[in-house]
């Protein structure tokens, strides 16, 4: 199918969007077929499906998939997704479940010869950067050497699937787990006996909270972490002081978060410029951030809180789940994965990207 050069989104999705609509069809190559490496934003049911009401919501991957005329299924199920829960770039982080295995495997099953005209999605980053958030906490250097490691396993994962023959490879950006709701609960965690309880108040409330934009946002954060410390206690000058500590912790934390996802990026990106193909980077960590900014615009009203109840993954959450909100419209399914609407808007944005050479073009 495709172009030798290597391809970047240049525009937000809302400029693709807005040119796909003002643009008349134009026709566009099909791949025919679609191999997936990554971790539980990916995974179809090696591990596990990673939204609410998973059995009839899709991920951002079969619906690629679809639109291209594919089915996707779970390697363990003998189709092309390699993508499993929990997995990592570098197998010191994870043995059981890493994306250079994964690549392994899949190199194994096609005798070391990609499909050509194959599309290609390659997505890991996010437990890695849990790691290295974790690390931070007690050193900074170690929190940095662990990013880079994994950003540069990563992009030479793309490498070698590039030189197998793979024709086009998606490498999406991780996005920003400082801004997820799993910050709000490892600070929460620090409670000790009263942490569950100031985990259900304080996601109660940012779950039901409308954040139409980032001040809004960080309110119900505060708010939030504010009523947790009134579970712990009842005395004015106590519960200020704790909530004032809880506030300060998030924000550090967030922060680390945030700098450490740019590092990885960054790192990755260094690493995929030596690559010779046709890489799309599509920059989900920057439509994650439209989606903090501007949420109305794409549908959602709640980019703090999460749909599913706390310390219930959205592996196992359905609509049905005791203390499953429906109070908004949500980011997050849980503190970490997307809502299946999230999901759908991922693949809008990948399509737009994949899609985007051919409209440029028929502007001529």
């Amino acid at each position: 199918m495709k172009n030798n050069s290597r391809a970047q989104p240049i525009f937000s999705l809302a400029a693709l969007t807005t040119l796909g609509a003002l643009l008349a069809p134009v026709p566009v190559s099909a791949w025919d077929s679609l191999t997936v490496f990554g971790d539980s934003l990916s995974d179809t049911g090696n591990v596990g499906r990673y939204t609410w009401d998973n059995t009839t919501n899709s991920l951002y991957d079969e619906i690629v998939a679809r639109r291209q005329g594919l089915t996707l299924l779970p390697s363990s199920q003998g189709g092309s997704n390699y993508a499993a829960a929990s997995a990592m770039a570098v197998p010191t982080l994870n043995p059981e479940y890493n994306t250079q295995d994964q690549v392994a495997a899949w190199l194994t099953a096609v005798n070391g010869q990609a499909d050509p005209n194959g599309l290609y999605i390659h997505w890991v980053g996010g437990n890695d950067l849990a790691v290295a958030i974790a690390a931070a906490l007690a050193s900074s250097n170690l929190a940095n050497t662990v990013v880079e490691n994994s950003a540069t396993a990563a992009a030479s994962q793309v490498r070698t699937v590039v030189s197998a023959g793979a024709g086009t490879v998606i490498v999406p950006t991780a996005p920003d787990v400082g801004e997820t709701p799993a910050i709000t609960q490892a600070i929460l965690s620090l409670l000790g006996p009263e942490a569950e309880e100031a985990q259900e108040a304080a996601f109660q409330l940012l779950s039901s909270a409308a954040t139409p934009d980032r001040a809004s946002r960080q309110q119900a954060i505060e708010t939030a972490l504010t009523q947790a410390a009134a579970e712990v206690s009842s005395i004015p000058a106590v519960r200020d002081a704790l909530a004032q500590q809880l506030i300060d912790l998030w924000q550090t934390l967030s922060d680390q978060g945030t700098a450490l996802t740019e590092r990885y990026n960054q790192q990755e990106e260094a690493g995929l410029l030596a690559t010779q193909g046709n890489i799309v980077r599509v920059d989900i960590n920057a439509l994650f951030n439209e989606l903090l900014d501007q949420p109305g615009f794409f549908g959602l009203s709640n980019t703090a809180g999460m749909a599913c109840p706390p310390g219930v993954t959205a592996n196992g959450c359905t609509s049905s789940t005791p203390g499953f909100s429906r109070a908004q419209s949500y980011l997050f399914a849980d503190i970490l994965h997307p809502s299946p609407a999230v999901h759908a808007i991922i693949a809008d944005y990948i399509q737009s990207v994949l899609d985007a050479p051919a409209q440029v073009a028929a502007l001529t």
